[in-house]
């Protein structure tokens, strides 16, 4: 069965990040919201210098090539130029969330995201 954007909404907690197939750690709980009618939040709980980072924009997915789209918007509410992320969704289901994605850099990271309990 394929992927549809009711897999995809909801809130997540990251599990695991890798770029270019090497795991990175991850030092401070994240997590993304995809809410309904495409509005993205991304939080980042910083635990050491106790800052926290919001992000939000929006979000899109195309059930046809399992291609989920995340839009970022700066501080006055504009769509950011390098913010603007074609992913590619490789699992999806009422538990866990899988994409990946090219990083500024051009490196292929991949996220790993755990669905957190409504």
């Amino acid at each position: 069965m394929a992927i549809q954007a009711k897999d995809i909404m909801g809130n997540w907690k990251v599990r695991a990040l890798f770029v270019s197939d090497v795991s990175i750690p991850i030092g401070t709980p994240c997590d993304y919201a995809f809410d309904f009618g495409g509005s993205l939040a991304y939080n980042i709980r910083d635990n050491g210098i106790r800052v926290d980072l919001q992000e939000s924009g929006k979000w899109s997915f195309d059930e046809g090539n399992a291609q989920l789209v995340l839009q970022f918007k700066g501080a006055d509410g504009q769509d950011l130029p390098d913010g603007k992320y074609t992913c590619q969704v490789t699992g999806a289901d009422s538990k866990m969330l899988k994409f990946t994605y090219a990083d500024i850099n051009g490196l292929i990271s991949r996220v790993e995201l755990d669905k957190v309990p409504s």
